[in-house]
């Protein structure tokens, strides 16, 4: 500013200089510093430039947004926040993790396919009696053995589960022995036929 003074039928200049903050193309100013302007905003971001946006942790940029990101991906479903996944309709979260389909119908010992049908897992099989039993098609896996389990039941790949009363043979895996409980009777001079029940070696009886 110029003020014009007379003292002494003299004319004098006195000057005044003041500061007005001006920010460049893309910055306004807060009064302190000029910072940069994003018109649509920068949800889940910060503005770092004129119309420019960096992401926050968690977060990548996808046409022009920054949206939650998931490191291992988030297949057959959405990822809602940062390494959250959330299934689609007919996928369910397995242990690992991951969305895997879901079949209308229960898929024991197996795992369901994208068509909606069971497979089951190595070691099982569907075994087509249970069809006599109402058990609708490849819905229940069945253990797999090559033989058969004598006095048990296959509960996996050549594994074998005693009926009660009975423990795996130590000789044959496939073959399950009758117990019999020392302190319920005394097999020393026989054999143990069924659980709990002695048969006596020549010259012994019970």
């Amino acid at each position: 500013s110029v003020y014009v003074s007379f003292t002494n039928n003299q004319c004098s200049l006195d000057y005044s200089v003041s500061k007005k903050q001006v920010c460049c193309d893309g910055y306004y100013g807060n009064g302190t510093d000029c910072v940069p302007v994003c018109r649509g905003g920068c949800e889940n971001g910060r503005c770092t430039g004129p119309e420019t946006c960096t992401c926050n942790a968690g977060y990548s940029m996808v046409r022009g947004r920054c949206v939650p990101s998931c490191v291992n991906g988030c297949a057959n479903g959405s990822c809602v926040a940062p390494n959250q996944c959330v299934c689609g309709v007919g996928f369910v979260k397995s242990t690992a993790g991951a969305c895997v389909p879901k079949c209308a119908d229960d898929c024991v010992n197996g795992v369901c396919n994208e068509r909606n049908e069971c497979e089951c897992r190595e070691g099982f099989y569907f075994n087509e009696k249970l069809l006599e039993f109402g058990v609708r098609n490849n819905t229940v896996c069945t253990a797999r053995c090559d033989f058969e389990c004598r006095k048990g039941f296959c509960t996996g790949r050549n594994r074998c589960q005693c009926l009660e009363g009975y423990e795996l043979s130590k000789s044959d895996r496939f073959e399950c022995v009758p117990v019999c409980d020392s302190e319920l009777v005394d097999c020393s001079n026989g054999e143990c036929v069924a659980p709990n029940h002695c048969r006596c070696s020549v010259g012994f009886r019970m």
